[in-house]
């Protein structure tokens, strides 16, 4: 598993990005992320998260999510930092945040800004704008990609998949409704400014897990994910042979957070798990460093 896909999405509101996942064949309703113009099935979330993560038990690190929805538009910051070993194994962090417009029911990305280090290759920053249902009207990639080892995601496949985090806060969106109206499974595209994907999503139902020794009600849901384009042919190979599944337990309330995240990694299991909410994002990141 790509590291920078497990830890990111071993979150999910990952929100923030996941590891990509071998090939699901079986059919799934489609949503649209962004062109919809029923209105809201929760109420606008103003939330900033902690979240520490492991690595087949062992901490690896931390993930700081912030989010600020209004019906006028929404802003999201999601940061990773790794710890102890995986720090000095993968030198991997991150740091990436979107804004858009969220008005009757619909999330339009309009900027969407990544910044991610690791071992090999270094730091890498990717820019796009949108317009309208997630075009993409500007992008910048420094550096710039390798196309004859990356190929382009051509426009007409990317445009109207969203980021993923706003792919995050759509399904949380939607998850009310879905369930209420028994959809078990369904399939959204995602582009997280590289590769398109196909994110599968299963919701197993309800369920109750402890959290912070304390016993929470909450809906489980599954998700995997299927390229698209704009793999290289290395990360095509390795996906092939992987397993994709990774666990959501999301809180059976007005807010739905992520409480907990599981999923397979690299020589073992990742997971991620709810430690605190705090008032300010930089209240969060503040303490994370102290611990």
């Amino acid at each position: 598993m790509n590291m920078k896909y497990s830890l990111f999405w071993v979150f999910f509101l990952a929100l923030t990005w996941a590891s990509p996942a071998a090939y699901s064949t079986e059919a799934a309703p489609t949503l649209t992320a962004v062109k919809t113009e029923s209105p809201p099935a929760t109420a606008p979330l103003t939330a900033n998260l902690w979240y520490k993560f492991y690595w087949s038990g062992l901490y690896a690190g931390d993930i700081i999510i912030g989010v600020t929805e209004t019906e006028g538009k929404y802003e999201a910051r999601a940061v990773i930092e790794t710890q102890d070993m995986v720090r000095t194994i993968s030198r991997f962090w991150s740091d990436t945040s979107i804004h858009g417009t969220r008005e009757k029911g619909a999330y339009r990305p309009t900027h969407y800004d990544t910044y991610y280090h690791r071992r090999k290759g270094g730091g890498r920053k990717i820019v796009l704008d949108y317009e309208g249902d997630a075009r993409i009207v500007k992008e910048d990639y420094n550096p710039p990609e390798n196309r004859q080892k990356r190929p382009a995601v051509p426009p007409e496949q990317r445009d109207g998949a969203p980021d993923p985090i706003t792919l995050a806060l759509v399904v949380r969106q939607k998850l009310r409704a879905l369930l209420d109206a028994g959809t078990k499974k369904f399939t959204m595209r995602m582009f997280d400014g590289r590769r398109l994907s196909d994110v599968n999503f299963e919701i197993v139902g309800k369920d109750i897990i402890e959290v912070k020794e304390r016993r929470r009600d909450v809906i489980h849901i599954v998700y995997e994910q299927s390229p698209v384009a704009g793999y290289t042919n290395n990360e095509m190979k390795r996906l092939a042979g992987e397993n994709p599944r990774v666990d959501i337990y999301i809180s059976d309330d007005d807010r739905l957070i992520p409480l907990q995240v599981e999923g397979t990694a690299m020589m073992g299991t990742a997971s991620a798990m709810f430690r605190k909410e705090c008032r300010l994002f930089e209240e969060c990141l503040e303490l994370a460093k102290k611990q």
